[in-house]
């Protein structure tokens, strides 16, 4: 050191061994390389501790290090309170993500400031309690799970920050035991409660579906969908990675190990899905079951199949596109927008381009349009190479579309959701639809002729809905529908022929296990004084005049008498209503939950994949799909995360 030069406030911290080619971190005991300067020692502390960095004044940096020694807190004896990296205050360590992040296994120190700010939240606490800490960890994992955030948060500096000051005793863990431990845990003790909910439920309904990663990985994901409790329930049951091609012999593998493994393959009532010709196969061919298509997906087919048979449709859609395209196209043209709709004093509107594959999407354009015609009609005047405006005869046929395409829109809402019967409300629905269109009553011959299209279409692909067994049976058993929910008598006649037919079953089975039992009661019956003894004979006789009744005579007459009862209110959920007569009616209650807790669409796995692509994108990219798989599950079961 030169004559008369400032000595380095590092030297107060670090010290030289007696080679002088390492030094020692006094904080940290770790050892670090000195080559003649000091920036070297000077990046560790920005590093590790940065707030000793500021701390310029020497007998401040004396008494941190005296206290330190004085309460015992070396290195080798601290207890892992928090990590000085993570102190809250104005100064925070270089976040720089080339920088080597900072390692958990050196033991932090408490300093004076926050020596207090512990003691005054904490007591004398000093750490956590498993269970607290378990607790804590648990709660990570739901956020990061919930929230779909990437597993690097926990190594980002503002994160860290935070949480050491809602809690200082809690350690964050590292990327790795998160990864590797936590995580896993924490799936594998779900999944033990899951499958311990489905081995208490009799039938279920499936939907698959299969998309594709912003990383160009190809997955499979199930959901199951059941009635527990007398409550409707929706799960993702796996998330798998195609390693093989989309053949149906290979998707039919896939979800074969996929339902064995959750021990409901013979549980599986029906499987939902589209109507792919790979999946279709592997659902009918190689699994053997039934394969119900996707309602939605079928009415999407048949709405862009009407809407392209019309040109000038087409041609008027078109133009919408590319004016909003136009006012999308610069920030000038937008801000003239909303000055136009400032100055009529309307709601600030944009302009929302569409999905030319989405007939949604397109609707919802069109109507935007519609809201904003007149502040859209103003704006453009006077733009530089302005499009050409719609005309009024194309502006009526944009009305026309809307009113016709809305109770669509409203029929597909309805029957997406996962929380309530949707496979009895299909032929309701769309007997309602037909109806309907037979009210519309178009202004011009572009919306006459698209309503004449939808009718044939959909009539044609959903007109046999009423002679599935399986959406017959589901829409019979529904207290809300019964047999008015169908369009034609003969079908309802037949669905209730087939309820019959299958109470019947049911019932023998119930009178074999009653004269089993009753053989067995008797076999092993011991004469005694108690009260119930002098009612053997009469229960004996009662079970006995059971066991002779015809199972199809009982079946029509819990039948006739469920079919006489007050039909339930629209908006009421059915689910109600069976959980207040499953004592009157035990087997047609066995079948309404067999049949009701059934899905029409395959939309559940198109929500996963569609939230799964947050997993998918620039923070994630590296997300292997053995991690994958359990934070899509964790999502879909938040509530078996204690």
């Amino acid at each position: 050191m030169k004559p008369g030069s400032k000595k380095s406030v590092v030297w107060k911290i670090f010290k030289k061994n007696e080679l002088k080619k390492t030094t020692t971190c006094s904080l940290c005991k770790k050892e670090i390389k000195y080559f003649g300067n000091t920036s070297n020692l000077k990046k560790h502390l920005k590093r590790m501790h940065p707030l000793q960095l500021q701390l310029q004044d020497q007998s401040t940096v004396s008494s941190i290090l005296a206290s330190a020694t004085n309460s015992a807190l070396s290195s080798s004896s601290l207890p892992s309170i928090v990590s000085v990296s993570s102190i809250p205050g104005d100064f925070s360590p270089s976040l720089s993500s080339k920088k080597k992040k900072p390692k958990r296994k050196a033991d932090s120190v408490l300093f004076p400031s926050q020596r207090g700010f512990h003691l005054r939240l904490y007591g004398s606490q000093t750490k956590l309690s498993e269970v607290n800490r378990k607790e804590i960890d648990n709660k990570l994992i739901k956020m990061i799970t919930s929230d779909y955030q990437p597993l690097s948060i926990i190594d980002d500096g503002g994160f860290r920050e935070f949480v050491n000051k809602l809690n200082p005793l809690y350690i964050l863990p590292n990327q790795k035991a998160l990864s590797n431990h936590m995580l896993p845990n924490l799936y594998l003790e779900s999944v033990n409660n899951l499958k311990y909910i489905l081995s208490q439920v009799k039938n279920l309904g499936v939907t698959t579906d299969i998309w594709t990663s912003d990383s160009n990985q190809t997955y499979l994901t199930v959901t199951a969908h059941f009635i527990h409790d007398d409550e409707m329930h929706a799960r993702v049951l796996c998330t798998r990675k195609l390693i093989n091609t989309r053949t149906a012999e290979n998707i039919g593998s896939v979800l074969s190990t996929i339902l064995k493994e959750w021990d409901v393959f013979d549980k599986v009532v029906t499987v939902v899905s589209d109507d792919e010709a790979n999946i279709k196969s592997a659902i009918i061919d190689y699994l053997k079951k039934h394969q119900h298509p996707c309602v939605v997906h079928t009415l999407n087919q048949s709405i862009n199949k009407a809407i392209n048979l019309i040109t000038e449709l087409n041609i008027v859609i078109k133009k919408c596109r590319g004016l909003v395209g136009y006012f999308k196209h610069s920030v000038l043209f937008i801000e003239k927008l909303k000055k136009v709709q400032v100055q009529m004093g309307s709601p600030i509107l944009k302009v929302k381009q569409d999905v030319p594959t989405c007939w949604n999407s397109s609707l919802i354009m069109i109507e935007r349009l519609l809201e904003i015609k007149d502040a859209l009609s103003i704006a453009i005047t006077g733009l530089p190479k302005a499009r050409d405006f719609l005309n009024e005869k194309e502006w009526n046929i944009l009305k026309d579309t809307v009113s016709i395409m809305k109770p669509l829109q409203h029929l597909t809402t309805l029957l997406s959701g996962e929380m309530y019967p949707t496979m009895s409300s299909i032929v309701p629905l769309f007997r309602g639809l037909q109806h309907l269109f037979k009210n519309i009553k178009a202004e011009t011959p572009v919306g006459e002729k698209l309503k004449n299209e939808l009718t044939i279409i959909i009539s044609r692909r959903f007109g046999s809905l009423e002679t599935n067994k399986i959406v017959a049976k589901s829409t019979f058993l529904d207290p809300r529908y019964k047999k008015i929910g169908f369009g034609i008598p003969k079908n309802s006649d037949e669905a209730q022929t087939w309820i019959n037919e299958e109470m019947s079953d049911l019932l023998r089975e119930s009178d074999v296990q009653i004269v089993k039992n009753q053989e067995r009661s008797t076999s092993t019956r011991s004469f005694s004084t108690n009260t119930n003894a002098v009612w053997e004979y009469f229960d004996d006789k009662v079970a006995q005049v059971k066991s002779n009744c015809n199972p199809t005579s009982i079946g029509i007459l819990m039948i006739r008498q469920y079919l006489e009862m007050p039909y339930l209110q629209r908006s009421k959920n059915p689910l109600e209503f069976w959980k207040k007569h499953k004592q009157i009616f035990p087997e047609l209650y066995q079948l309404a939950i067999k049949y009701l807790c059934l899905p029409g669409t395959s939309v559940p796995p198109e929500r996963v994949f569609s939230k799964a692509k947050q997993l998918t994108d620039l923070r994630r990219k590296r997300l292997s799909p053995k991690n994958l798989d359990p934070i899509i599950f964790l999502n879909s079961n938040l509530n078996l995360i204690c």
